[in-house]
């Protein structure tokens, strides 16, 4: 299957390239170009370049063959991705299906459309193209340029005509080491580190000077209001303390004011001789010498 797909793409190629030579008579005004033409990137980023066709006069084109000379020792090869007119009714060039041939030096970008199509647009896109920064590049420049054996199929009479273009159109790229400032995205310009303006700190107000001669606030007394001339008495450890004692006498009027204790109650033996004498103990011992002083409280409760 691959066999008949091959055999059948080089018939379609041999009908749309002719045999490879180059037609005197025909010409044509269409131009190949790539963009961006500069920029900075860093190594292990990307490059996306695009391969353009410019036909002002809108001439009918059915193939188109772009050689690009880059360094392959600073640049690798990642992809290349056919345009928009190129993605249906259209084959690919044998022996340029890897693109990049690194011994050459040389990317390889060739596209014919199939089936009688053509393409009369102004503009349009022949493939994108993605490079890789080595990772052992420098503070170097990689130039791309296309060589001299681009060419453009035009119709010419109905047929397709081969024509050798030699495109002005060159791309020069800054290239810096790992890890330095800047390097925009794949396809964008990076940034240099002069381009970056200095950033200026933030004033930062000073703070003023204590003043030395600040005193420090009076500490109050313990007890607000204490007199502070209050002299303590001296207290002599080696003399034994002695209490005052008490010779405040009773108030007359409080004396003469209290009860009289009632007589204590005469108690009449028991009659009864049968009843069991009371137990003797320590706790009766006790509640026969309180009773006088029970009997004289409740007498003077009752009055």
């Amino acid at each position: 299957m691959k066999k008949i797909f091959s055999l059948a793409a080089a018939i379609a190629l041999a009908l749309a390239l002719g045999s490879m030579s180059v037609s005197l008579a025909a010409t044509t005004d269409a131009i190949l170009g790539m963009s961006p033409t500069s920029g900075t990137y860093t190594a292990g980023q990307n490059i996306t370049l695009t391969v353009s066709v410019q036909n002002p006069s809108a001439q009918e084109i059915s193939a188109v063959k772009a050689l690009i000379a880059y360094p392959s020792n600073k640049l690798s090869g990642v992809s290349v991705n056919p345009g928009s007119e190129f993605q249906s009714d259209a084959l690919q060039e044998p022996g340029t299906g890897n693109f990049f041939y690194p011994a050459e030096n040389m990317i390889k970008v060739s596209y014919a459309k199939t089936n009688g199509a053509k393409i009369t647009a102004q503009s349009f896109v022949l493939a994108t193209v993605t490079l890789k920064v080595d990772s052992t590049a420098t503070n170097d420049a990689a130039s791309l340029s296309f060589n001299s054996g681009s060419m453009i199929s035009v119709i010419e009479g109905g047929s397709p005509v081969n024509i050798l273009v030699n495109p002005a159109a060159t791309a020069s790229y800054t290239l810096n080491p790992g890890g330095g400032g800047g390097g925009g995205g794949a396809g964008q310009p990076g940034i240099e580190p002069e381009d970056i303006e200095d950033i200026e700190e933030p004033d930062v107000p000073d703070v003023p000077d204590m003043p030395e001669d600040v005193e420090e606030p009076a500490t109050p007394p313990p007890f607000p209001g204490m007199p502070e001339d209050i002299e303590m008495p001296e207290i002599g450890w080696d003399e034994p303390f002695v209490a005052e004692q008490n010779t405040t006498e009773p108030t007359p009027e409080l004396v003469s004011t209290l009860p009289e204790a009632a007589p204590a109650p005469v108690l009449a033996p028991a009659t009864n001789t049968n009843l069991p004498m009371p137990q003797t103990g320590p706790a009766t011992d006790i509640l026969f010498i309180l009773m006088p002083s029970l009997a004289a409280f409740f007498a003077i409760k009752r009055k």
